[in-house]
């Protein structure tokens, strides 16, 4: 099992990467790389997302009315992404209410349907996990952590906004909540581990399917100029809360509102 130290960024390598893969020299790198992942399929002239099961500690958007004027900034930069790319078949967008920064993954897909539907604890596995929530809700009485998003990058199969911390403080709240939350017992019971780093961002739109090179080429351009218009300015993100929501697939994600939740 990887350690915390071995996952988790420390904060001026995290800054680093973030700024890096918003600039040109990022985007041009990423768009080589950038391929469908099939959680999006175009047919018969309609989106049909793809079953993906799970559940995942996030922070949404709309959470904050704070949030609002980046709201705003997140829909219109799925707007100029449209406008510049006609081909209705290449870039789903997703719906505003799904704006999310996901604080901590869970279990999804394969290792659900193993670990919960099939183990029989589909009905308690919600609340089991809420309940390590409501045990490391904050009390401090400081502001909200939030993040400055920096631009648009690419990545994987997917677009989204990606954000850094002004303090290394800020920055080190959330990697205290997430070594809490990975390391509590309960979580651990339930199988689920840490895989990955913390990566601040906001997931706007998935590729739906392989890119031509001049698309690779006018992609970058574009998100280029998205960036520059919209974020260039740094609009905040506040995480006032991480809550356990559900999905079956990754356009949707379901609030459980009798579930406790944590203050980072």
């Amino acid at each position: 099992m990887l350690t915390p130290t071995e996952v988790e960024l420390p904060f001026s390598t995290y800054d680093q990467r973030q700024r890096h893969e918003v600039s040109h020299a990022g985007l041009v790198a990423r768009a080589t790389r950038l391929a469908p992942g099939g959680r999006f399929l175009h047919e018969r002239g309609a989106w049909r997302p793809q079953p993906y099961p799970g559940h995942a500690v996030v922070a949404m958007v709309a959470a904050d009315r704070t949030n609002r004027d980046l709201e705003t900034r997140l829909g219109r930069a799925q707007s100029a992404l449209a406008e510049a790319f006609v081909e209705p078949d290449l870039f789903y967008l997703l719906p505003s209410a799904s704006f999310h920064q996901t604080v901590a993954n869970t279990l999804s897909d394969d290792r659900y349907r193993r670990q919960v539907v099939e183990a029989g604890i589909e009905h308690a596995y919600p609340r089991r996990v809420a309940a390590v929530l409501g045990e490391l809700d904050s009390s401090r009485d400081d502001a909200p952590v939030s993040m400055r998003m920096i631009g648009v990058s690419l990545f994987g199969n997917a677009l989204g906004a990606l954000g850094v911390f002004e303090t290394p403080e800020a920055f080190e709240r959330v990697l205290a909540f997430r070594d809490a939350f990975y390391g509590h017992d309960g979580i651990a019971a339930l199988g689920i581990t840490r895989t990955r780093p913390f990566i601040g961002h906001v997931t706007l739109a998935y590729l739906g399917r392989s890119i031509s090179e001049p698309e690779r080429r006018r992609l970058v351009d574009v998100v280029w100029r998205i960036s520059s218009e919209y974020f260039d300015d740094g609009p905040r993100f506040l995480l006032p809360r991480a809550e356990l929501r559900a999905y079956d697939h990754l356009a949707e994600f379901k609030p459980l509102p009798d579930l406790p939740c944590a203050r980072l």
